[in-house]
């Protein structure tokens, strides 16, 4: 980093004395140099039109000298101000974005204090067709296959709530056996009416690995990203979830056959409303990288072998999951 000298002036001095200061100065400068060039100049010849060219010099060269003393310090002047301005810009721009982040945790919070209210009447209800005695069999998978989406949506409504929270509590401590949460993800999008004439395949080694992640905002990523590539390949393309390991993290990778992410949008996609969709929120693609780091991972866009784009996410793997 090249560090630019910039000149420290007085900040608490009144503009006024600092005119003043600078006029009394510039006045002392210039009576002394007519005393002292004339006193000089009467020494040095007695030929008075050899004084009026010597008179002549010395005051085209005062002029000269001041006016690079004058060029010199207002430079210096005006970048000061130009740094105080730039760093004023800064100071309002974290301040700006640090209303938004509160105004965005009160309205989170306030939807999920609203959401868990609906939440817990449609948990109410769903108990109730569960322990029913006219339950079939046939139905029964299904309706706790909701039930357990009513409790991912419950725990998404939760971290909500947290985001809203002063004193909300660390996330550490959570893991997830990244196998079962894709096969529940990929289970889940299947069914999905913008996936389920996608040919969608996984590649998972056995013995996969275990991050340090939630299952719920895992499955939530994952499912994000194959909806996101579902769209991608207009929801009639090649879709494939792969998993490696790679050190101290595990990849989980969602790749397409569709026309890619072009290399000067890929900064882009992840910054919230982005989106290219006409029907898009521009959310998806932020709340995977919420995820991701949140936990100390990372998520990016490389060129997929299949001919479109691969979203990986990096994330800190906790340990090897033993084969049985």
């Amino acid at each position: 980093m090249v560090h630019r000298w910039v000149p420290e002036f007085p900040r608490q001095l009144h503009p006024l004395a600092v005119a003043l200061w600078l006029g009394a100065g510039y006045i002392a400068l210039c009576a002394t140099y007519v005393a002292l060039s004339s006193l000089f100049a009467s020494r040095m010849t007695g030929d008075v039109g050899r004084l009026a060219r010597l008179e002549i010099v010395k005051g085209v060269l005062f002029v000269v000298l001041t006016g690079i003393a004058f060029v010199v310090f207002a430079f210096a002047l005006l970048r000061r101000i130009a740094t105080q301005a730039e760093r004023l810009d800064a100071q309002r721009d974290a301040l700006l974005e640090a209303d938004r982040r509160a105004l965005a945790g009160a309205l989170s919070a306030a939807i999920a204090h609203d959401v868990n209210n609906i939440l817990t009447v449609a948990n109410l209800h769903l108990d109730g067709v569960i322990e029913s005695d006219d339950l079939t069999a046939r139905h029964r998978p299904t309706l706790e296959r909701i039930a357990g989406t009513l409790q991912d949506l419950g725990k998404l409504s939760h971290r909500l709530l947290e985001l809203g929270s002063k004193d909300r509590p660390s996330a550490g401590g959570a893991s997830s056996d990244v196998a079962r949460v894709i096969a529940r993800a990929v289970e889940l999008a299947r069914v999905h009416p913008r996936v389920r004439d996608c040919r969608l395949t996984t590649r998972i080694p056995a013995g996969g690995p275990v991050v340090g992640v939630s299952e719920a905002a895992l499955g939530r990523a994952v499912l994000n990203l194959i909806l996101n590539a579902a769209d991608a390949t207009e929801g009639r393309g090649r879709i494939e979830v792969r998993v490696s390991e790679a050190g101290e993290f595990a990849h989980i990778e969602v790749h397409d056959d569709g026309p890619g992410v072009p290399k000067e949008l890929r900064d882009d996609v992840f910054q919230p409303f982005f989106t290219t969709k006409w029907e898009g929120t521009g959310l998806g693609l932020v709340s995977v990288r919420a995820v991701a780091a949140e936990s100390g991972g990372a998520v990016s866009i490389v060129d997929s072998p299949l001919g479109g784009a691969a979203f990986v996410i990096d994330l800190p793997r906790v340990r090897s999951v033993v084969p049985a």
